[in-house]
């Protein structure tokens, strides 16, 4: 950064606490991006020593009739397989309510045969928190092309988005002090210009009091308006 002569005491001040203030910023932006990849290696690990949770839909006449849940849906959701079979519409009442018409919408294209991405939504576990899940359809067709069932695979990404958003709060932070310090660039150089204006301003009144005297009618008016100037 810099200043252009002749500049106040506070404006280098500010200039001072905005550099800090934005070099703090991407010191932590380097941290969270440095959380955010360990945060995947560590999932990676994680993903690829213990079995996803998985489930299997039935379908019969183009309607579920039935769903079947692997035990390690207790890690993520802390229900148990048996909790699943004696509530039909528990896998959906864990769902949040912001995310179940995504989550609807994806069984109902897979239904439909049509092609159903993955998606990301959130779930509350038994315990009551709030988890965040990647949630994975596959469908299986007999040789007619009849679809039989489709397999669903859940994995906890919680702590990837935790990360990603912790990342965006700063990026976001960050672009902030950029937008100020372009404003107090801004402003900086206006009034530096307005200096230049006022002091070419004195500059002339101050000639022009040198040809008068104090008798002569505009010679107060001029010293009035030196006199702003000046302040």
């Amino acid at each position: 950064d810099y200043l252009s002569k002749p500049f106040e005491h506070e404006e280098l001040l500010r200039r001072i606490k905005n550099a800090l203030e934005r070099n703090r910023l991407k010191r932590e932006h380097r941290r969270a991006e440095k959380a955010l990849r360990e945060s995947e290696e560590r999932y990676r690990r994680i993903t690829e020593a213990v079995t996803d949770y998985i489930f299997t839909v039935r379908i019969q006449s183009g309607r579920a009739v039935g769903t079947i849940h692997s035990p390690t849906c207790v890690s993520v959701t802390g229900y148990s397989p048996d909790e699943y079979a004696s509530d039909p519409g528990l896998w959906i009442l864990m769902v949040h309510a912001e995310d179940r018409d995504i989550v609807w919408g994806q069984a109902r294209r897979v239904i439909a045969g049509q092609e159903a991405p993955p998606i990301e939504h959130r779930i509350f576990r038994k315990d009551g928190v709030m988890r965040w899940v990647r949630n994975t359809l596959v469908p299986h067709y007999d040789a007619q092309g009849k679809l039989l069932a489709y397999d669903g695979l859940i994995r906890d990404i919680d702590e990837r988005k935790k990360a990603e958003e912790a990342k965006a709060k700063l990026e976001a932070r960050l672009s902030q002090v950029d937008k100020m310090e372009a404003i107090g660039t801004l402003a900086g150089g206006i009034a530096h210009d307005f200096n230049n204006l006022l002091m070419a301003m004195q500059g002339a009144i101050s000639l022009m009091l040198t040809k008068i005297d104090s008798l002569h009618p505009h010679y107060r008016y001029l010293k009035g308006l030196e006199k702003q100037v000046q302040s």
